[in-house]
């Protein structure tokens, strides 16, 4: 009979939870505010008042990765009474979307790649694994 000893293995699986609940919530932030930024840039849109523009934001990370709810939001409209921000993304019958914050997200997929995959692999290096 041989017995196997995974109380290590199981340590290194609790700092590695720990870790990912550092580095991907920092991740998130990042991520957040270079798609709010881009999103800001789009030429979309015409916006006369740059009300709209300085409406898109980046909201707070909530949630852990171990709850398996960890997100963030990325908000446009709501500041400075800016509640048409839905109609130029999603458009009306009238007129037509200018999806300005789903071409900021698209246009990051490689920034996102990039940024998740080097706190994944920071996460592992500081949990202990080489």
């Amino acid at each position: 009979m041989t017995t196997v000893d995974s109380s290590g293995f199981e340590e290194s699986l609790r700092r590695l939870d720990q870790e990912m609940d550092v580095v991907l919530p920092q991740a998130l932030t990042m991520l957040s505010q270079l798609i709010a930024n881009r999103a800001r840039s789009t030429t979309l849109f015409r916006d006369r008042t740059g009300l709209l523009r300085k409406s898109i934001l980046p909201g707070a990370v909530t949630g852990t990765f171990s709850g398996s709810d960890l997100k963030v939001d990325i908000m446009a409209g709501g500041l400075g009474g800016v509640n048409y921000a839905g109609f130029v993304h999603d458009g009306t019958r009238r007129m037509a979307a200018r999806p300005f914050m789903r071409e900021a997200a698209e246009a990051s997929l490689p920034d996102i790649e990039r940024i998740f995959g080097a706190a994944v692999r920071l996460g592992f290096l500081n949990a202990g694994f080489r």
